[in-house]
Formats: structure tokens, C-alpha cells, sequence
């Protein structure tokens, strides 16, 4: 039964893993960790990150409208174009 169970979460007889391309699809097959994640916000945000000049990190910012609206019963924060 264990090893049906293996099978049918897409385990091979030598110990690999199917995966679903489309879980890899929706991260463009990157692997990140925590740290990863934290220096990337970090880049991102910070007025001291490198990942944006000034100008685009100010429009990124900008981007962000504090407006909520309900979508499918649930308060939603909208962004601005």
C-alpha cells in the first residue's frame, strides 16, 4: 500500500519525483531560500538595495494604492496603473 501511496504522488522505482511543470512554471523553476527571499525584499524595497534605481523604486512604491474593495466577499487592496 505504501509503495501504491509513493506511485500515486508521482514517486519512481529509483527514488525520483514527477514533478508538475506548472508548479515550476509560476516561480520560473527558481528555487529560493528564506535568506533568499529577505535579501531579494531587501534589494527590492530598501532606499540602500541595488535591484532598482531610485526613480523605479519610487514608482514601484507609488504603485501601491491604500484604496480596499471587496472581491468574492473578502476585503481586496487594489494597485494603481
Amino acid at each position: 500500500m505504501i509503495e501504491w501511496d509513493a506511485i500515486q504522488y508521482g514517486a519512481t522505482p529509483d527514488g525520483w519525483h514527477e514533478q508538475d511543470g506548472r508548479l515550476a512554471w509560476a516561480t520560473a523553476g527558481i528555487v529560493s531560500t528564506p535568506a533568499n527571499i529577505a535579501r531579494w525584499g531587501y534589494e527590492l524595497y530598501s532606499n540602500n538595495g541595488s535591484a532598482l534605481s531610485e526613480q523605479s523604486r519610487t514608482i514601484l512604491l507609488n504603485s501601491i494604492s491604500d484604496e480596499t474593495i471587496s472581491l468574492a466577499g473578502q476585503p481586496q487592496r487594489t494597485a494603481t496603473t
